[in-house]
């Protein structure tokens, strides 16, 4: 069976999304990472001690060229096109560059930028600002909420333009059928797949986790990436 990627930007569900779909399919994880992220330093089993945050992220071939095809070397060794199961939420620009002209079956999961943002806000994780496009740099270098929402956009359009089935956030925490759909058409060769994950527990975190969109925080997010994308965020400054 043709192996699977699995990507999306951080926080937007796809661990439990690959997990899922490589039961459902009965697809390996590579046992040296966690959660199939090859390209994710803080996943790998050799780390003496979980640390977040730690491995560069988000790297751009304009950015930092050698380090960026390391990247694409690094996935040309160690994916195998069958049997496995892959996902990626750190390195979207290398994936997308990568994923079109290789053999596997690409599901990608889209979460509201904001959403996103939001998430990774509460958590520290800053990484996304690190692509800014230099000519905004002066204007935003302490202003991180405009650098990561920026970096968001960037990653966004770059997985956008990646061929693959889409499922987004908001339906997979809604309905089972979306991601069924998904993989049936991924692999129609295989019968029977079903996905099913909606129990009290799940819906009781998913309630949770959209309730911050009604928080004044959310919509202070909200408005500065309104704001960002009339201003012409995320599209073509990073163009390599």
């Amino acid at each position: 069976m043709r192996s699977l990627f699995v990507v999306s930007l951080p926080r937007s569900l796809s661990t439990r999304v690959y997990h899922w779909c490589r039961q459902a399919l009965g697809l390996g994880e590579p046992v040296w990472t966690s959660d199939g992220e090859v390209l994710n330093l803080d996943r790998f089993v050799l780390r003496p001690e979980a640390w977040v945050d730690e491995g560069r992220k988000f790297t751009h071939p304009r950015e930092e060229p050698e380090t960026f095809q390391g990247l694409l070397a690094q996935l040309d060794q160690v994916t195998r096109t069958h049997g496995f199961a892959y996902k990626d939420v750190v390195q979207p620009f290398a994936v997308s560059r990568w994923l079109p002209s290789r053999d596997f079956r690409v599901l990608k999961v889209q979460r509201p930028v904001v959403d996103v943002a939001y998430a990774m806000l509460e958590r520290g994780w800053h990484y996304p600002s690190r692509v800014c496009p230099r000519e905004m740099e002066s204007a935003t270098a302490t202003d991180l909420e405009v650098r990561l929402l920026s970096g968001l956009l960037q990653a966004e359009g770059a997985l956008a333009a990646l061929p693959g089935e889409v499922v987004t956030f908001d339906d997979l925490v809604r309905n089972e059928a979306p991601l069924t759909g998904a993989l049936r058409r991924l692999y129609p060769e295989r019968s029977g797949i079903a996905i099913t994950y909606l129990d009290r527990d799940f819906l009781e975190l998913r309630d949770k986790i959209l309730a911050r969109r009604e928080t004044e925080r959310y919509r202070h997010l909200a408005a500065r990436l309104a704001a960002g994308l009339t201003a012409g965020w995320g599209k073509g400054h990073l163009a390599d």
